[in-house]
């Protein structure tokens, strides 16, 4: 959809030009004299759906997720660090500080700092402490699908990531070479009521319909390893949790939706400064940057006008249909675009009459009660 796809993938080039990094514009259609160009001869795709342009990112590079965390799990150890395989439970407190946290067994942890970092979990570990709960942008679940696929024998990987921009509420088509025969293929994002430990028959569907299909029609022989499925944390106003919550001792780092893995260097350093400076007696702020905006207990910050969240929203909705390649004749188009916009803007004029969530989590409260519910709730907390 144009006015989706094709805007984030200028949005794209333009953050490229914006850092002087380094891309070349290619066509994918054609062999391309380029370094690594086999991921763009790679591309076999459907002929109803093939790209018709790209940007080759040479300093782009990809991280194998699961081997990072591995390597942080040791160099946690090696630091004199544990690992309590456990869950948490929930945390307590004694008079206006952090004191224990109580883990699923019943087993205690007396603690003076606790970081909470545990997604879309975390607000429910705070159970005890309502009236600081109740002051947070509630978190919503971003659950998502992906695939770890065999190819057929005497196959070529692609030799780069290839992606599609950010579409229709999601992160956008990508695969990520992970070995010589295994392709990581992701991943889908919709929001939930409650998060999923196990995929969806129609998501892996609808995701693998996707790769066949945009990406190189062999995938269709290619084998399932793995169906991995992920929730993100998506809070109520579309902003990160992080710094203290309300508490001596208690801090959180979650809310940041798809971007928590490359940001986590940053916050963590924030993070440390933050819980220095307070067990030193001085201000508890960053001595590198000011992430004080994202500070957990806050009324919802906005960023776009009312108007425009239901314009997104609709705008977003459609790109849905396109993904699914819906086939709607010119007539029903206004239609439906007068529909949505009536629809959504009497949602945001019931939920509050200045407070407004980001569009996905407006197209989807308008799906689940339990979703206005919880907003609701929130926004009662700040008027």
């Amino acid at each position: 959809m144009a006015q989706v796809d094709s805007i984030n993938y200028a949005a794209i080039e333009y953050a490229l030009q914006d850092h002087n990094e380094r891309y070349k514009i290619v066509i994918p259609a054609t062999p391309c004299e380029i370094a690594n160009s086999a991921a763009l001869t790679w591309l076999k795709p459907n002929d109803l759906v093939r790209p018709l342009q790209a940007l080759y990112i040479p300093a782009e590079h990809a991280v194998d997720s699961h081997m990072l965390l591995d390597k942080l799990d040791a160099a946690l150890l090696a630091s004199g660090g544990e690992i309590i395989e456990q869950n948490a439970a929930t945390l307590e407190t004694h008079g206006d500080a952090i004191a224990v946290v109580r883990l699923i067994d019943d087993r205690l942890i007396s603690c003076k700092q606790v970081v909470v970092a545990a997604g879309v979990h975390s607000l429910s570990l705070l159970s005890k402490q309502p009236e600081v709960q109740s002051s947070i942008p509630p978190l919503f679940a971003g659950y998502g699908v992906s695939i770890l696929a065999k190819l057929p024998e005497g196959h070529t990987m692609p030799s780069t990531v290839i992606r599609t921009p950010n579409r229709a509420f999601a992160c956008g088509l990508h695969c990520v070479p992970r070995s010589k025969d295994v392709l990581y293929i992701g991943a889908t994002n919709i929001l939930v009521e409650v998060p999923r430990t196990h995929a969806l028959i129609s998501d892996v569907q609808f995701l693998l319909d996707c790769a066949v299909d945009q990406l190189n029609l062999d995938l269709h022989d290619a084998q399932i390893l793995k169906v991995q499925v992920g929730n993100r944390p998506i809070p109520a106003d579309g902003f990160p949790l992080i710094g203290q919550a309300g508490y001596e001792g208690l801090w959180l780092a979650t809310g940041t939706y798809r971007d928590g893995l490359h940001q986590s260097p940053l916050i963590a350093t924030y993070i440390a400064d933050a819980m220095k400076d307070e067990s030193d007696g001085t201000k508890a702020e960053s001595k590198t940057l000011d992430l004080s905006v994202f500070t957990p207990l806050r009324q919802p910050l906005q960023h776009v006008k009312r108007e425009d969240t239901v314009a997104e929203t609709v705008r977003q909705m459609f790109a849905t249909g396109y993904e699914y390649r819906w086939n709607v004749k010119p007539y029903w188009l206004p239609l439906l675009d007068k529909g949505m916009h009536n629809n959504y803007a009497t949602l945001l004029d019931q939920l509050h009459p200045t407070f407004a969530p980001p569009p996905e989590i407006v197209a989807f409260s308008y799906l689940y009660p339990t979703f206005r519910e919880r907003l609701t709730r929130y926004y009662r907390s700040w008027s």
